[in-house]
Parts: structure tokens; sequence; C-alpha cells
């Protein structure tokens, strides 16, 4: 193992494979990685070389630079600094193919590495100084330092940062989750999954949040994203699991026959009941781990391409995890070089609040105030839900106005959708979906997308159609 040297928990690991495998990150820090940035010789050569072949070629090396090495080593007479560098590149060879899809997070982790880097080789050198009684050495040293600035957070020079222009059309562009039919049209969810988006359903209780959340989580996941999902008390970890394996295995755990459905006729008159074809599935035993284990591996070799890690759960019981305390989660998890790409968490109202302060809805407002931060600083989609107030049960369509306990949860998110069903279409398995609020977009409360469901197999949105 190559020699890996840790600052402020940001290792020089994550910056190496940054360099190695992706050409944005190089062309974004090529001017200020220097020759002894990492403090250790090996590491310095491998950024260089990933940073010069970048320059050359305009793409990043990858595999290439096994080549490098290996011409290097031909003709160095440093045996120490060759094993080193082996060593390195031994470690990250698994590294080379994969994507790295969350530039921007992993810019700010660089930002954060290469201060940490610079400001503790200043300290040495001070302290050095006054220990020599070189006062003036020192002074100069301090009067003379620059920080190293690449993240977005350093400022942008709009006219002249091409790059920068680059990285924000295309993470505005890149949705995280793409869903099918009119459920991605541009009047419903369109772009609106995408990078530092804050996303929430809302429903009365028992509605089905938690099957709409697990939805839109594994459907990240088959797009080769990474997912985090929290679940914070609705659900217990073994309750999570069963249901990402129903899923997995398209079948209920228990025997029993299933109604899936095939064809959904939308009514003429609105308020009518959809017209549904349903295909009897029948199940004479119950799922089996050996099969979820078998269903999952297929799954991430046959769909997930390039990931091989796409899913951690975190379970909490309610009350007990903050956004802080998930905060923590994500950035450990970040160290270990998985960062995701999108956080689910099932769901927000269940989440232990904010210390120091006493009133309840300031409690929730900064709850989501939170959370709205969370996916800005990780440069991710974050997703909740939250359960809409007494009123909505009644109500055929939720509305702004159907907000519980705090009404600026509204002023947090950048979309917020409604899951609505009556209790005639509960007994046919048909949601209705409607956009509450759309930061990007337009939107209209009134439109509405029709879904047929199969919870036993946990598909909420099996078809959809526009009402």
């Amino acid at each position: 193992m190559g020699t890996v040297t840790t600052y402020n928990g940001t290792s020089e690991r994550q910056v190496l494979i940054a360099l190695i495998t992706s050409g944005n990150i190089c062309a974004r820090v090529a001017d200020k990685i220097q020759k002894d940035s990492f403090n250790n010789p090996a590491a310095d050569l491998v950024a260089k070389w990933s940073i010069a072949y970048y320059q050359h070629y305009s793409e990043p090396i990858r595999e290439n630079i096994e080549v490098k090495f290996e011409k290097w080593a031909e003709t160095s007479k440093n045996k120490n600094l060759v094993e080193d560098v082996e060593n390195i590149l031994v470690d990250l060879s698994e590294e080379y193919e994969n994507d790295i899809q969350n530039d921007q997070f992993v810019l700010d982790e660089i930002d954060k590495f290469l201060k940490d880097t610079a400001l503790i080789r200043l300290t040495e050198e001070i302290k050095n100084d006054c220990s020599d009684q070189d006062y003036t050495t020192a002074l100069s040293r301090i009067s003379t330092f620059q920080t190293v600035d690449v993240s977005e957070s350093s400022g942008v020079d709009l006219f002249h940062d091409s790059s920068a222009i680059e990285e924000a059309f295309n993470t505005t562009s890149e949705s995280l989750i793409t869903m099918p039919g009119e459920l991605g049209s541009t009047l419903f969810f369109g772009d609106n999954l995408c990078r530092d988006a804050f996303v929430s359903l809302i429903a009365p209780e028992k509605r089905g949040k938690s099957f709409w959340l697990i939805d839109l989580a594994w459907r990240a996941v088959l797009q080769s994203r990474k997912v985090a999902f929290f679940s914070v008390g609705d659900m217990s970890q073994n309750q999570v699991i069963m249901r990402f394996s129903q899923r997995a295995a398209n079948r209920p755990y228990k025997p029993k026959t299933i109604k899936y459905p095939v064809s959904m006729e939308m009514p003429e008159e609105k308020g009518d009941l959809p017209k549904m074809k349903w295909e009897p599935r029948e199940f004479s035993d119950y799922l089996e781990p050996a099969e979820a284990v078998k269903r999952m591996k297929r799954i991430l070799k046959k769909k997930v391409r390039g990931n091989k890690n796409p899913l951690k759960i975190s379970s909490h019981p309610a009350s007990t995890l903050s956004v802080a305390g998930m905060r923590s989660i994500l950035q450990n998890w970040a160290r270990q070089g998985w960062v995701a790409d999108v956080v689910v968490i099932d769901y927000a109202d269940i989440l232990a609040p904010p210390s120091g302060i006493a009133d309840t809805r300031d409690q929730i407002n900064m709850t989501w105030k939170k959370l709205r931060a969370l996916s800005q600083e990780f440069h991710n989609l974050v997703i909740t839900a939250t359960q809409a107030d007494a009123n909505s049960y009644g109500s055929r369509l939720i509305r702004r106005q159907n907000f519980s306990e705090d009404k600026r949860k509204l002023a947090h998110v950048t979309f917020m959708m409604g899951l609505n069903q009556t209790e005639e279409e509960k007994e046919i398995g048909v949601y209705r979906l409607n956009t509450i609020a759309s930061r990007e977009e337009f939107y209209s409360e009134n439109y509405e997308v029709y879904t047929a469901s199969c919870l036993d197999v946990c598909k909420p949105a099996i078809l959809n159609a526009r009402g």
C-alpha cells in the first residue's frame, strides 16, 4: 500500500483519483497543483503525470498512467520512490474506469486538501524559523503566503473562467433520476431531479410516501447513481431491506396472488376512475434470502454501470438523527471515497430537531433549511417527504395551503410533489400526482399525472398517464 496522508479527514487518495479519472477536474486545478502540494514525492509525481497528460491530450490519463510509470521506472535510479509510486498505483488501479459523477463536491474537497497541506507546511516552516530565531524570514513567509482556491466559494471570474461556465451548464442540465412518460415531462419532474436540488413529496398519513421514496431511490440506483437512503423511524432497517428486496425480485414476500397493472385508460370526465386491466401473478412460496441476494447481484452486474456500491442504507429510531448527524455520516462516507449523488430521507418530519432552538416551528424551519444546505454543500439531490395537514384527508387534490406545521417548508424546496388518492383509487391501486411548488419550471397545481401501482412488489408507478 502506498503512503496515503490525511489532513483533516480529506485524503490525498481522493485527490489523486480525481486527477487520474476526471478531465474536468484536471482543467480546474491544473495551475493550482504545485510540485510539493502533497508532501509526498510519489503522490506529487502521479499528480504531475495526470495533469500533463490531460493538458496534452485533453482527456484524463486513466489506465495510461501505468504505461507512463513503466517507462519512468525503467530509467529511475530512486528505487524507494519507484516502489512508493507503484504501491499508490496498485491501490488506485480499480478506480481508473470509474467516472466521478459529483465533480463540484470533489473540487470542494480538493480545495480543503490543498489549503490544509499549504497551511501545515507554512506552520512547520515558521516554527523552524522561530527555532532559529529567524523572525524576518518567518514574517516574510506570512506576508507572502497565498491561499489556494479551486472551489466555487472562492469566487468566479465569470468573463474568463470558461470551465466554471461549462460546469454550471452541465450541472443544471443533468437529471440524476430520469422518470418515464408524463412523470418525466417538463410540466412535472422534468429536470427537477438534478444536483443541488431539494425535492419533497407531500401526502396525508399512510398514503404511501415510503413506497415512493424507495421507488425514486431504486430508479436512481438503476441509473448508476450512488444513493444514500436514511430511514429515520418510519420503518426499521429490516423493513427497508425487505422492501428493496421485493423490488429487486419483483415479487411479494409472502405467498399470494397479486394484481399487476398492464393497462390504464384515462376517464373522459375529471373525477371518474380510470379503466384498469391487470395480470394476475401467483406466488406459492415465500421470498427467500438467497433469491433476493441473487437478484441484487444480477442487477448490479447487468444494470448498474461502473458503480460497485450504489446503495447505502442508514437506519435510525425516530427523532434520534438530526440533519447535522446525517451530514456527519455523509462526510465520513465521502472520506472513504463514497460520495452520494442522491440522498433520500424517509422522512423529514421525524428527524431530530436541531439543538439550541426552543420553538417547534422554528425547529422545523431550521431542519428544512439545513436539508436544503445539504444539497448545496454536497452538490447532490436531496429527496424527502412531509405530511399534509388534516384538511387534505377530505380534499381530492393537495394544494399549497395543505402544509403541516410550518409553511416555510415551501420556501426551501426546489420542487414539491403532491401525492393524491381517494379511497376508490386506493382500491384499484391508482395515484394522482400534482406539482405543489417548482423553483425552475412553470407549474400548475391542477396538472395531474395518474400512476398505476402494485405495492406488493413496491412499485407505485408501473404505468403513468396525464389526467
